[in-house]
Parts: structure tokens; sequence; C-alpha cells
């Protein structure tokens, strides 16, 4: 939040969160509303692998994030697997609707 403000008050207005995996970072959700109340920052994004997508896609929304990336492997199940070794394509695709239900765009 420190770095963010200081950049902030130097004119940075846009912020995406990635690395790892940023959903399972514990309070994932409240650091992003903290992050959305700054108030210099106009632009708020998050990349993600989306595995977790469909169950924090509202929160996420909600909380301020006004856009988000989702880092998918394959549009193909099979090959998605073979990429990724997990059988979560599925999950993944459901993750995507539930971020175009809530408004957060691709």
């Amino acid at each position: 939040m420190r770095i963010v403000r200081v950049f902030a008050a130097e004119g940075i207005s846009k912020v995406r969160l990635t690395g790892g995996e940023p959903l399972v970072r514990k309070g994932i959700v409240d650091f992003i509303f903290r992050l959305s109340q700054i108030e210099d920052i106009k632009d708020l994004s998050l990349t993600t692998n989306g595995i977790l997508l469909k169950e924090f896609a509202q929160d996420l929304k909600k909380a301020g994030l006004k856009r988000i990336n989702i880092s998918l492997d394959s549009l193909k199940k099979e090959r998605f697997f073979q990429i990724t070794r997990r059988d979560d394509f599925e999950r993944v695709w459901a993750g995507i609707e539930e971020t175009l239900r809530v408004g957060l765009f691709l």
C-alpha cells in the first residue's frame, strides 16, 4: 500500500496485480478494496490463471477491480491439461463466464 501511494503521488495511475496467483493470497479482496480507495489510482487490474475466479469475481468487482487478465493456456480441454497438468479447464471457463457476468472485462 505504501509503495502504491508513493507512486500515485508521483503520477502513476494504473496498477496491475500479478505474480504467482494473486487470488490465493489471504486478504486479496480487502487489499484490492484499499488500493481502489487511493484517489489517484484510476485503473486497477489483476492477472490470474482463473482457477479461483468464479468464487472471487463478484467480490473483486465490488472491491473496485476494474479489469482482469486471464492467462488461459488453451481453449482445448485436452491441450489445457497437457500444458498445465491440471484438469481445471471447466473451472477456469466458469470463472471467465462469471467475470463477464459481473462486468470485469477481459
